[in-house]
């Protein structure tokens, strides 16, 4: 197994988000994305970077997709209190909850605000060393849902921080759940910090191991089938690139089925990533699209014939719905290098 889903946050607002993207935020004026300098868990030659920044206590439902079919697996981000070294009485900083039985696995704050603690199927177990959140904490849950056994285990920094636990008491093996982020933020302003999210789906998968998930952005058109028509410009990168928004886009009006629209960076991975890169682990394509009722996938190819597909989606009619692939090695075999240049396309499936 590998890396499920993942996300790295980029310029838009939470009611942009929020609206059509499949996120939840408790209070949207009370979280913003941020690029300040010291607010980015980042590395040297990086792109621009953001973090969602947010009031204490309010709370992030990630899409629905980021809960791997498995129900079992990890969940890491990167987090950091840019107000102090302590952090707010009793926020579930992550929290998974299972459909079936609205039990549990979640990181909260220990009694001296500054250490973590462990809880398995709502059972607490153990509490971590203190840890100082002036700096980035890398954040990591493995967690199992998958049996009536649950288990959990916590990582701090790519070291654990607790032992490995198990619990029965009242659980069910979960089949569905939902994973939510709470902010610690000790103060009123908007000083708690996560910069990126990782999900995996397996427990055997090293979801502890520190790992960068950076937006990098189409800068030239591939081949499309079809007529495909941009809402504004002649170039179908120039609307489908950062910032999301539903007002930019680019359209077939008579879709067929097998029509497709593809995009590629304008240069290959190191460059646009701003390093030479020794592992990637993973190149994800989020879709998002409105209109006719169709079915449609969006895939990632490398260069080849090879392509690797996300799962078809009906498309909705004035609602935005969500396609996603993840390619964690190339289509047509091995690893992702530096100099790949990864495809991104949009297919129709049916009409």
């Amino acid at each position: 197994m590998a890396i499920h889903w993942h996300w790295a946050w980029g310029p838009e607002t939470t009611t942009t988000l929020q609206a059509d993207y499949g996120f939840a935020f408790s209070i949207l004026t009370d979280m913003a994305p941020t690029s300040a300098v010291g607010e980015v868990y980042t590395y040297a030659g990086s792109p621009t970077r953001y973090s969602m920044s947010a009031r204490s206590g309010r709370t992030t439902t990630l899409p629905a997709a980021a809960f791997p079919a498995t129900s079992q697996g990890w969940v890491a981000i990167p987090f950091k209190n840019a107000a102090a070294p302590t952090l707010a009485s009793g926020p579930n900083i992550i929290e998974i909850t299972g459909t079936l039985t609205s039990r549990d696995i979640y990181v909260d704050v220990g009694g001296d605000l500054k250490s973590l603690r462990l809880y398995v199927s709502n059972v607490f177990k153990e509490s971590t060393l203190p840890i100082d959140w002036t700096d980035w904490k890398y954040v990591a849950l493995r967690w199992d849902m998958s049996t009536t056994t649950w288990s959990g285990r916590l990582y701090v920094d790519g070291v654990a921080a607790t032992a490995l636990y198990t619990d029965t008491t009242g659980t069910a093996a979960e089949t569905g759940g939902a994973i939510r982020l709470e902010s610690a933020a000790v103060s009123t302003g908007l000083d708690w910090l996560n910069s990126q999210i990782l999900c995996y789906d397996a427990i055997g998968d090293v979801g502890e191991v520190r790992r960068f998930v950076t937006r990098f952005e189409p800068g030239v058109d591939g081949t499309n089938i079809g007529v495909w028509t941009p809402s504004t410009g002649a170039d179908d990168f120039a609307v489908l690139d950062t910032p999301l928004d539903v007002a930019t886009y680019t359209e077939n009006t008579v879709p067929s089925a097998l029509d497709r629209v593809e995009v590629i960076p304008a240069t290959d991975l190191d460059t646009a990533l701003g390093t030479t890169t020794t592992v990637i682990d993973s190149v994800m394509v989020h879709g998002y699209s409105s209109g006719q009722a169709i079915t449609a996938r969006v895939l990632v190819g490398d260069g080849t014939a090879s392509e690797t597909a996300g799962t078809t989606e009906a498309i909705s009619v004035g609602t935005t719905s969500i396609t996603e692939a993840v390619a964690n090695t190339k289509p047509s075999g091995g690893a992702w290098v530096g100099t790949d240049t990864p495809e991104f396309i949009y297919e129709v499936v049916s009409v």
